[in-house]
Formats: structure tokens, sequence, C-alpha cells
């Protein structure tokens, strides 16, 4: 479900795409991505997967 919308939001962001939106709009979703994935990782504690990495 966490994935699902990460998923949507970036595929939000390249229907508008990524020349009309504001610098601090990007920085502000990746910034809920991580907090999103930083409470996947505090609920599934079996789950390692390191994404944070890539962003």
């Amino acid at each position: 479900l966490i994935l699902s919308s990460i998923l949507a939001e970036f595929g939000f962001l390249v229907l508008i795409g990524l020349n009309k939106v504001p610098n601090i709009v990007i920085h502000l979703f990746h910034f809920v991505s991580r907090l999103n994935w930083c409470l996947a990782d505090h609920f599934m504690m079996g789950y390692d997967f390191d994404f944070l990495e890539f962003i």
C-alpha cells in the first residue's frame, strides 16, 4: 500500500512534468517518500530493503 502511494506520487510528478514543478515541491515529495519508507521499515522489521540509499 505504501509502495503504491509512492509510485502514484512519482507518476503524478511525471504527468505534470519535472520542468514545471518547483524544486521545493520535488524535495517535499522526496521527504514524504523517505518518511514513508522509514515508517515501513519500522513496522516491517523482517523486511530489509535499503531503498533509502537509492534516493
